[in-house]
């Protein structure tokens, strides 16, 4: 700075550097701020009355703690916060809504045609989702040569390769369902990568595959409802119950995802289904519902599977980690809603 050279060559001009210096202030510029605060320090002299009275009139725009630094020059008034200018934060909790956009799900074959294309082209998971929900519920759209109308879609596939870990394995299963919609494989996964996290939907399509195998129609558990991911309380109930009527085992894996997707949200057209479910399963959707506080946990409910640490050479790493993705929601995330306990 030159007025710091200035300064040492000739003391004598300390008093009208200062006062320059001090109307560097104006400018709302930390850095700058503190340099000149820095050189004021060395040459400014406490009993300046003229440059005492330039730093009270930029108080105003004194970055961070410049003011404090300066307190000397200043007074004590000049040091009080004037509270009327400083703006005021209040916490307004406003809870979102996110059960907004339904998924769409294809009604009829061309629907389906036009999904397997924009799946092909886009990035959108719910694209994925579906179209493993229409290889498990909705076949009978298929018309008798959907095979041929498939083929440029499967050329296009297995000519293509996808970065995306999800869209690979939606990719298989498109490349061995095109030639036979009811052909049941074996998930071969060797090439991908090995980090599980990575393959959150294997299950999920091990399970559809599962579900052709048996001729179950029954949706996954954690098929959304609404975007992006999303699945209603009371549609998620349903989907229980029907299992339970069907007889169907449900599958841990898909259960754990269905609850981490379920928003604490239109709860109190979920509740009156609470009924109907079996007992543990009652206890565990009650406490992921937010109308029971109490974690009921014992030797061989679904719970203590949940929370149980898996040891031995079989353990299922998969489904180890999707149960503590549902851990960390039923923990972190469900606080009781004391309001809709007197409903039950």
């Amino acid at each position: 700075m030159i007025l710091e050279k200035l300064s040492k060559a000739n003391p004598k001009l300390n008093k009208p550097i200062a006062s320059l210096i001090a109307d560097i202030y104006v400018i709302s510029d930390l850095n700058i701020q503190e340099r000149a605060t820095k050189l004021l320090l060395k040459i400014g002299s406490e009993k300046d009355a003229v440059l005492s009275e330039k730093l009270a009139s930029y108080v105003s725009f004194m970055q961070g703690s410049i003011k404090t630094s300066l307190s000397k020059f200043l007074s004590e008034e000049d040091l009080l916060v004037d509270e009327s200018s400083l703006k005021h934060y209040h916490y307004n909790n406003q809870k979102v809504k996110v059960l907004v956009e339904e998924v769409e799900i294809p009604k009829v074959w061309n629907d389906i045609l036009f999904l397997i294309g924009r799946f092909i082209s886009s990035d959108d998971v719910i694209d994925s989702e579906i179209l493993v929900n229409v290889f498990i519920a909705q076949r009978h759209l298929f018309p008798s040569d959907y095979t041929k109308q498939l083929q440029p879609y499967l050329k296009q596939l297995e000519n293509n390769y996808f970065t995306s870990i999800l869209k690979t394995y939606v990719r298989s299963l498109l490349v061995n369902k095109i030639p036979n919609k009811d052909f049941v494989y074996k998930v071969n996964d060797k090439e991908l990568i090995t980090l599980n996290t990575l393959k959150l939907i294997k299950p999920l399509i091990q399970k559809a595959l599962q579900k052709n195998s048996e001729g179950s129609q029954l949706p996954l558990l954690s098929f959304p409802t609404h975007k992006p991911y999303w699945v209603e309380p009371k549609t998620l109930l349903e989907r229980i119950i029907q299992y339970q009527t069907a007889k169907e085992t449900i599958d841990k894996v898909d259960l754990s995802i269905a609850i981490s997707r379920m928003p604490r949200e239109n709860v109190e057209e979920a509740i009156p289904l609470l009924e109907k479910l079996h007992t543990e399963m009652k206890d565990l959707m009650s406490y992921s519902l937010g109308v029971s506080n109490e974690l009921k946990v014992n030797s061989s409910s679904v719970l203590s599977k949940l929370f149980q640490k898996v040891a031995g050479p079989n353990q299922d790493s998969e489904k180890l980690a999707l149960w503590a993705v549902a851990a960390e929601e039923l923990i972190f995330q469900m606080k009781p809603l004391k309001n809709l306990k007197k409903q039950l």
